[in-house]
């Protein structure tokens, strides 16, 4: 059986930060609005290249494509930030937790 711990010794338990759920969210959708928005911005360039071509809905097309592929960079930008803070947080958290940990050497 496990014994407890004595009440004035504090715990070394796994002091694990999450990410928020969104975090998530925005690294899996990122890829596929980075990609949906080049593809469609790639694929409006020869409806929008020279005025004389320029039919009807493409030209709102192409600004769509290009807000989706901005937005997509910008989803994995703060996604990318979201988990680089949360592991220097984890990183302080776990130096802060063994500096306060009493010591077992019997010097």
């Amino acid at each position: 059986m496990s014994q407890p711990l004595p009440t004035n010794q504090p715990s070394l338990g796994l002091a694990r930060l999450r990410l928020p759920a969104a975090t998530a969210g925005l690294l899996i959708f990122s890829p596929v609005m980075i990609a949906a928005g080049a593809f469609i911005t790639i694929a409006m360039r020869p409806f929008t290249s020279t005025i004389a071509k320029r039919e009807g809905d493409a030209i709102a097309m192409a600004w769509f494509g290009l807000v989706l592929l901005c937005l997509g960079v910008v989803f994995l930008t703060v996604g990318l930030a979201a988990v680089s803070v949360r592991s220097m947080l984890q990183r302080q958290t776990d130096l802060l937790l063994h500096a306060s940990a009493p010591s077992n050497d019997p010097a």
